[in-house]
């Protein structure tokens, strides 16, 4: 299980990610256990202990030596996949993230699209449209004028009222 590489990006690959780590942290290893050992040889070991499979693991000779040997790659694989499982999980949420700016983006895009549209069809309506519009806002305002003023601006040819 935990040797499969992570999937696309989706809930169910980080899921699974999640449950591969949970396995290799159930062993509990010490933190500390490959801390003298240099990071080229922890990793040969764990690409010997990557390529035996586990029935494979359990055929070596019960000797002491190769029951150690056989435990410290078997540890060496789970604290470097532990590793690798975790850098997995970060690329899948910097991922997921992206793809979530992305569908953002695009929506955005719509909406602006989509108002440009209505503006543009609105003005498609012809002048009258908007005069009426207009002229129903100018006479609203013109009844909250005190009277002379209204009348003063009942004659005046500019305004067309």
């Amino acid at each position: 299980m935990i040797k499969s590489a992570p999937g696309n990006v989706s809930l169910e690959s980080m899921m699974t990610e999640i449950r591969k780590l949970a396995a290799a942290r159930s062993i509990e290893l010490p933190p500390g256990l490959f801390a003298d050992v240099a990071p080229k040889v922890l990793a040969a070991w764990r690409a010997r202990a990557a390529v035996e499979a586990p029935s494979h693991m359990r055929t070596h000779p019960r000797e002491l030596t190769v029951l150690l040997l056989t435990v410290l790659l078997l540890a060496a694989l789970v604290q470097e996949r532990e590793r690798e499982i975790t850098d997995a999980l970060v690329e899948l949420l910097i991922a997921t993230v992206h793809r979530i700016k992305a569908r953002a983006d695009s929506k955005v895009t719509k909406e602006l699209i989509n108002a440009f549209k209505r503006v543009t069809g609105a003005v498609g309506r012809g002048d009258d449209h908007h005069r009426l519009r207009l002229h129903a806002r100018a006479r609203l305002r013109l009844r909250r004028l005190p009277r002379p003023d209204r009348d003063r601006v009942r004659r005046d040819p500019a305004l067309g009222l």
